[in-house]
């Protein structure tokens, strides 16, 4: 058994420890009488069998002995061993029938004896002996009389038998066949009443008992729970107590016993059933627990508000909120004087209460409590590390509302929509125009929302490059190649992207041999050459360490420029 068999307290299922001890008894067995593997100490477990698999007469769980014989000295074959045939000394075989095919009862194997009836009385049509069958009807009339009126229990319609009795006993007249009187040998008339005029369950015709009281326990006169002189059904009054003064357990008013005239019974327990020591019949006391402070009530040696035996919980603490050595979890005292300053302010200049010293406050100069919390609840660590995680995102909101992130990049590395983003920065009351440069990006945001299967853009896209129509059908097997390259470099996939890079690929402007980098560089290369052969009045440096932010942002401002050719593809 490995280690996360047993729980902290280093108990099995079964309540055994490593050792075998019982967390209950305190011995190798359990409050059955049994050990860890399952047996008791005759060596035999719960179903009766030991170890080798026979139980105390040598039989195994099918009922065969170590040679192979039952009971009744018969194999698995039906060979006896006693009379070396196939039926024992009465001359029944292994399933119990003799020659002639009849059990001991006279029975067949399929029930019924000689006569043609079964164990029910019925026949093999289902009628019995009076011609009756299960539910009643006649085979002759084929209702639930036969010939002369009589049904299958063989009364009339008006309930009486052929003698003239009901099934009570009782002839039209009232009188008992066996008494002779209008009462049966239980002293109960036709109707069930006695001669005091009560029936067998204490109640008379109009349904009270002797002291007045009906199944409900409402009394025929006060029309309350209680009679006349306070007392209830069963004799007490609302306090519990009986005409003598004592309540149901045997004790008075004063918690005295009416026997032994103690707080105690004859048993030895209290008015709440505790003994002198504190535990009940069963071992445990009050709060759930039995000497050795196992809690029966939480199956653990806590109690169900976390406290043990001596009412200390897991952290080492009582109800009060102290500890074994009097202090509390601030090491104040009752007293309220620290532990370690040996004032009532610990170090932090916090006393028992809570009360800062210096801003007289439940809050140091730093805005923290004597937990170490500040008003939301965050420790010095977490209000930093969420201070930290902020200015992480204050950073994205920038980027992106100042377009120095492009919107791919984003899509790629933040969990975020642009709508959350645009919400925090409200909530943040970012400038007016953070806010407005977020959203201004949303359209672009939602372009890549598109996620189109590679198998329905080979069959729907087309390019218009050049005056050229470019068709993606019969390029699948290009295409995914150009997907795989976007996954291995980390860029965002959708419909809008993988059109931009597939295109990039088939115009020769997309390498998938070499690393994104060199394809940056490359196009860095092209553009520097551009720029020579047509200078533009502004020029910026591109920035090898930011390659791949310029080079998306060199392909976005080309799809700005190409916006014809976009239309006429959409025409397409």
């Amino acid at each position: 058994m490995n280690n996360s068999e047993y729980d902290i307290f280093g108990y099995d299922k079964n309540g055994f420890n490593k050792e075998g001890i019982h967390m209950v008894t305190g011995t190798k067995y359990d409050e059955e009488g049994y050990d860890k593997e399952g047996y008791s100490r005759l060596g035999y477990d719960r179903e009766g069998y030991n170890k080798e698999g026979y139980d105390r007469y040598g039989y195994d769980r099918y009922g065969y002995d170590r040679y192979g014989y039952d009971k009744n000295y018969f194999d698995k074959d039906g060979y006896n061993s006693l009379t070396r045939s196939f039926f024992d000394r009465e001359g029944y075989d292994k399933e119990g029938y003799n020659n002639d095919g009849y059990d001991k009862d006279g029975y067949d194997k399929y029930g019924y004896k000689r006569d043609g009836y079964n164990r029910f009385g019925y026949d093999k049509d289902g009628y019995d002996k009076e011609s009756f069958n299960k539910a009643g009807i006649h085979k002759v009339t084929g209702t639930r009389y036969d010939e002369e009126g009589y049904d299958k229990d063989g009364y009339n319609k008006e309930g009486y038998n052929k003698r003239g009795y009901n099934k009570a006993g009782f002839n039209k007249e009232g009188i008992h066949v066996i008494t002779e009187t209008r009462y049966d040998t239980t002293g109960r008339d036709e109707e069930g009443y006695d001669e005091e005029g009560y029936n067998r369950f204490g109640y008379d015709k109009d349904g009270y008992d002797k002291n007045g009281f009906n199944k409900e326990g409402i009394h025929m006169v006060t029309g309350t729970k209680y009679d006349e002189e306070g007392y209830d059904k069963k004799g007490y009054d609302e306090e519990g107590y009986n005409r003598e003064g004592y309540n149901k357990v045997g004790f008075n008013r004063e918690g005295f016993h009416k026997i032994t005239g103690t707080k105690y019974d004859e048993e030895g327990y209290d008015e709440e059933g505790y003994n002198k020591n504190g535990y009940n019949i069963h071992g445990y006391d009050k709060r759930g627990f039995n000497i050795r402070g196992f809690n029966h009530l939480t199956f653990t040696y806590l109690d169900k508000e976390g406290y043990d035996k001596d009412g200390y919980n897991e952290e080492g603490y009582n109800r009060e909120g102290f500890n074994k050595d009097g202090y509390d979890r601030h090491n104040f005292n009752k007293t309220g004087i620290h532990k370690i300053t040996n004032t009532e302010y610990n170090e932090y200049g916090f006393n028992s209460l809570g009360i800062n010293r210096f801003t007289n406050t439940l809050y140091d100069s730093d805005g923290y409590n004597i937990d170490g919390r500040n008003e939301q609840g965050l420790t010095k660590e977490k209000n930093d590390e969420r201070s930290q995680r902020f200015a992480v995102l204050k950073d994205l909101i920038y980027k992106v509302a100042n377009n120095e992130m492009s919107m791919e990049k984003f899509r790629a590395v933040s969990k975020l929509t642009i709508e959350e983003l645009f919400d925090i920065a409200v909530k943040s009351n970012l400038p007016s125009e953070i806010k407005l440069g977020i959203k201004k990006r949303f359209k672009e945001y939602h372009k890549y929302d598109d996620k189109m299967s590679l198998e329905t853009m080979e069959q729907a896209v087309s390019f218009f490059v050049n005056g050229e129509v470019i068709s993606l059908k019969g390029k699948l097997d290009e295409m995914k190649k150009v997907k795989d390259y976007m996954v291995e470099n980390g860029l965002y996939i959708c419909t809008y992207s993988l059109k931009k890079y597939i295109k990039m690929y088939l115009v020769g402007e997309l390498d998938l041999t070499k690393p994104l980098n060199e394809n940056i560089q490359e196009e860095q290369k092209l553009e520097e050459k551009k720029e020579v052969a047509n200078p533009k009045t502004e020029s910026s440096k591109v920035d090898t360490k930011d390659a791949l932010k310029q080079f998306r942002e060199m392909f976005k401002q080309r799809e700005k420029n190409k916006i014809s050719d976009e239309e006429k593809e959409k025409t397409l």
